[in-house]
């Protein structure tokens, strides 16, 4: 009896224990069912927040605020420039922001945990590439979930573009096309971290360039002019974009600037006339390989058209102010001719008429030496209006383009001695002596009547400002490269350090009387000079006052 109450008990017990084993086991199927549920469900919301980000290239992000544990999709890896095997930790993840955006970012998580504030900033990080990137990060605080979930996009182009539009409505009211090119300059090499910007106008045919604002680490250098052969520059010309993302200096070992500034990376436009001619140009260079070249050619491309038309407009405006140059100059040139006409010509005019007066009125009670001398004197009173009058037309004919250049091959020597004896007589009178010292055989390239006048009048001006008792001296020599120089030296009062530099000067009046009181009108020297260049020669002087003057000219030697 008792043992089978043993047995029933038992019995009891392995049922008991069998149907709370089933129950236990069901409960653990229920919680199996449920975990792999949620993870499907999870695996799902993870796909679609992959695939969300893919397409709209916005990252999602969560933030578990008890463990700190951070999770990122794919198209935040992306942003970031790190590999989609990355795990995220937070401290990692905040460190990819400059200074200023982590204390940012910092703040509004803290903030919006507190008080559930949704947060919307524009950050700026650095990739794991080094890559300056502008970003927008928007967060919210989930406190029955414990999390802090949000999206992060990549805005660096749209506020680029953006940045790039402000700056060309700011620029209309800079004070100058200069100031504007600078700026472009500045705002470039800032906004697209690239260390050396050029804004160049092309020249030479499109061979060369002349920078308009050159911009290297923050600072200006001088413009130059430089020829665009074995550069990347030269590629650039006639194209809308040319660009080397990396290894720029190794493609082109002969541009020295590039090697220079150890330049990795090269991104140039051209810049296109309104009727649709190159210009311009604009170049900007970097140290280090540039990975996304298309958004350098988005900025650039946006600001090209009105760096083209300010380059058009600066053109337009240079050509303007030659123009107006040009215009004071010929009214300058007009008014010094009427003024040698109103007043030079005049006072040997007066001379002339009061010689032929004395002639008119008195011959009869004059002595016969007496009526010599009056003739010397009138004949060298014509001589000078002659030689004025010849000046002033000539000068007529060179300003209006009205004196032709007819080259021929000339015997200096003979050219000089026939003015050294014209003039001969007229030293005689001042007690000047005129002495030569000519290379022998010499045979020049030029136009005869331009050189008779060049000699003439540079004897003229010796005996006119030469003591008397002195002696000028003419003198050739042959240099090495194939010119002739000429020298006409006097010992006269020489000329003052005032009046030395505006020689060459029509708008100046450096007119003098000489030692024996004759006019100057200045006209001849300025002959000189201009038929001087019209042989391709140069033309100068060394003076000291008080002891005399030398005045310089080369011509080209007649090949052998």
């Amino acid at each position: 009896m008792e043992k089978e109450i043993k047995e029933n008990k038992m019995s009891d017990d392995y049922r008991i224990l069998s149907e709370k084993y089933e129950l236990l086991l069901k409960a653990n199927e229920e919680i199996i069912e449920r975990h792999n549920k949620e993870t499907h469900l999870h695996r799902k919301h993870e796909t679609l927040l992959k695939e969300m980000g893919g397409l709209t290239k916005i990252g999602v992000w969560e933030l578990d605020i008890d463990s700190g544990s951070l999770f990122w999709t794919d198209e935040v890896k992306l942003i970031h420039d790190v590999d989609l095997s990355y795990q995220p930790e937070l401290e990692a993840a905040l460190n990819f922001y400059v200074p200023e955006s982590r204390v940012k970012v910092e703040e509004a998580i803290a903030r919006s945990i507190k008080t559930g504030e949704v947060f919307d900033l524009e950050l700026e990080l650095l990739t794991a590439k080094e890559v300056r990137k502008q970003v927008r990060v928007i967060g919210r605080t989930d406190l029955e979930a414990g999390m802090v979930y949000g999206t992060i996009q990549d805005i660096t182009e749209q506020k680029l573009i953006h940045d790039a539009q402000l700056f060309l409505i700011n620029s209309r009211y800079l004070e100058n096309r200069e100031t504007f090119f600078e700026s472009l300059a500045r705002f470039l090499s800032e906004s697209l971290n690239m260390e050396f910007v050029c804004i160049d106008r092309l020249t030479g045919g499109n061979l060369a360039a002349r920078t308009l604002a050159m911009y290297y680490k923050g600072k200006f250098d001088d413009n130059i002019e430089y020829t665009l052969k074995e550069t990347p520059c030269g590629e650039v010309v006639g194209k809308n974009i040319c660009y080397y993302p990396k290894g720029v200096r190794n493609l082109f070992p002969y541009d020295q600037a590039l090697q220079d500034m150890s330049a990795e990376s090269y991104v140039g436009t051209t810049l296109w006339s309104s009727d649709g001619k190159p210009i311009g140009l604009i170049a900007v260079i970097g140290e280090k390989p540039l990975e996304d070249h298309h958004l350098v050619e988005t900025i650039l491309n946006l600001v090209s058209t009105r760096a083209a038309g300010e380059l058009e407009r600066s053109e337009v405006e240079y050509q303007l102010k030659l123009r107006r140059e040009e215009l004071e100059k010929q009214i300058s040139l007009k008014d010094r001719f009427f003024s040698i006409i109103a007043h030079d010509l005049r006072s040997p005019f007066h001379v002339f008429l009061n010689l032929t007066e004395i002639m008119a009125y008195e011959g009869e009670e004059l002595k016969l030496s007496e009526m010599l001398q009056l003739s010397k004197d009138l004949n060298h009173s014509a001589k000078n209006l002659f030689n004025l009058l010849n000046n002033l037309l000539e000068w007529s004919k060179l300003q209006q383009g009205m004196l032709t250049f007819n080259s021929e091959k000339i015997h200096l020597n003979e050219l000089i001695q026939q003015h050294v004896d014209l003039l001969m007589e007229q030293g005689n009178q001042k007690d000047i002596n005129i002495t030569t010292d000519l290379v022998e055989g010499v045979e020049v390239e030029g136009d005869r009547n331009m050189l008779n006048s060049i000699v003439l009048n540079l004897l003229s001006n010796a005996l006119k400002f030469s003591n008397k008792g002195s002696t000028i001296l003419i003198k050739t020599r042959l240099r090495e490269d194939n010119l002739v120089e000429v020298k006409v030296q006097d010992q006269g009062i020489g000329i003052p350090e005032s009046i030395l530099d505006k020689l060459f000067k029509i708008e100046e009046k450096t007119g003098r009387p000489g030692t024996a009181g004759e006019k100057s009108s200045g006209l001849g020297l300025l002959l000189c000079k201009e038929f001087v260049e019209k042989h391709g020669g140069k033309i100068w002087i060394e003076s000291t006052t008080g002891k005399g003057s030398s005045f310089f000219f080369t011509i080209k030697k007649t090949a052998e």
